[in-house]
């Protein structure tokens, strides 16, 4: 089969786009693994990284939402591989996610002595069991699209990994939010 140049051309730009664009999100975006970082010790703990990001947030230093990643970007600019920048995600995202289990354990304890107060139809605590059992299957679903769009290729794993990281940051964002609420 004959290409004509103008086709080359057009595929030649869209595959180099293509891989600018994994590197960039490869980068500049969080993701999830099985397996710990390698890179700890270069660059410090994710749990380090990321608390001193989100006391900077808490001084008005730099936003919430830019500490996602905090550790991962760091980590995956020394990685080689896929399996490496996996690796490099999953210890942070194993920050956010012990964040979260924490941010929600306090907040339903606190719906539940709020809850003993008032009539059982508007109880707090049994409807955040129910909705945060709801978020992380649609996180699942929802991850797990990302992961699929690349139709088994290395990058669905960094994306779908980036999508977990993301997601389970900005829930604990709603959780502390919710807490603080609760609070009041």
């Amino acid at each position: 089969m004959s290409w004509s140049l103008p086709f080359y051309l057009i595929v030649r730009t869209t595959r180099r786009a293509f891989v600018f664009s994994c590197v960039s999100i490869v980068s500049m975006c969080p993701a999830i693994a099985q397996d710990s970082s390698p890179f700890t010790s270069e660059i410090g703990t994710p749990e380090a990284l990321v608390t001193k990001c989100l006391q900077q947030a808490a001084a008005g230093e730099v936003t919430q939402d830019s500490c996602i990643g905090t550790y991962t970007g760091a980590c995956v600019s020394t990685a080689f591989t896929t399996a490496d920048m996996v690796g490099c995600v999953s210890s942070e995202a194993e920050v956010w996610e012990a964040r979260m289990s924490a941010a929600y354990e306090v907040l339903l304890d606190v719906y539940g002595e709020q809850d003993a107060d008032e009539d059982k139809i508007w109880a707090l605590a049994p409807r955040l069991e129910t909705l945060q059992d709801q978020w992380a299957d649609w996180r699942a679903a929802k991850c797990g699209f990302e992961y699929a769009k690349f139709r088994g290729g290395s990058m669905g794993r960094i994306t779908g990994a980036n999508c977990h990281l993301d997601e389970t940051a900005n829930r604990v964002f709603e959780l502390e939010i919710l807490l603080e609420e609760a609070r009041l």
